[in-house]
């Protein structure tokens, strides 16, 4: 059998081509399911730890609550702050939800004033992404005490990720 001198093993133009088109739609297609992905993991990762900053301060919240004097638990409301107000082994203690800034500070150990709800300056501040909050105090007869319910609302501003906690607690009243 006899070959021809000029017998070229190798790929055209056309299949080399082909083979590149192909490669890159697996390609294209493999970089929009990563980013698709990646994007699932930032929204997840924002989402946790907004619920783990909402978290610890209703936790704060909930552990001073508990140790506050009976009756004396209050919630005030001027316009876009919400005050919740308590005494704790004889002083004041404050936690303010200003939706103007976006923050709930803490205020403890200042000058009680009748007159003095919700104009207290500096504190602790526990979070700045806040974009809802609402503190209510519900009186029970049946518990023999009240039902404080305090919801906060954090969102991320940026990435348009929004976490809302509740929480309830029951203090008991003086008899």
């Amino acid at each position: 059998m006899l070959l021809s001198k000029k017998q070229v093993i190798g790929f055209t133009l056309i299949e080399m081509i082909i083979v590149m088109i192909i490669l890159g739609i697996l390609a294209g297609s493999l970089a929009q399911f990563a980013s698709l992905s990646f994007q699932v993991y930032r929204k997840v990762e924002q989402s946790t730890n907004l619920t783990y900053l909402a978290d610890t301060v209703l936790q704060q919240m909930t552990r001073h609550i508990r140790l506050a004097a009976p009756n004396s638990t209050r919630i005030t409301h001027s316009g876009t702050i919400v005050a919740l107000e308590f005494h704790k082994s004889g002083y004041p203690v404050s936690y303010l939800c200003n939706l103007n800034t976006g923050q709930i500070t803490y205020h403890t150990n200042y000058p009680p004033s009748p007159i003095q709800k919700t104009v207290l300056s500096g504190g602790n501040l526990l979070v700045n992404q806040v974009s809802a909050c609402d503190f209510t105090v519900v009186p029970s007869t049946a518990t023999r005490g009240e039902l404080v319910k305090l919801m906060i609302t954090l969102t991320d501003i940026q990435s348009d990720v929004s976490i809302t906690l509740f929480q309830q607690i029951v203090v008991r009243r003086q008899s």
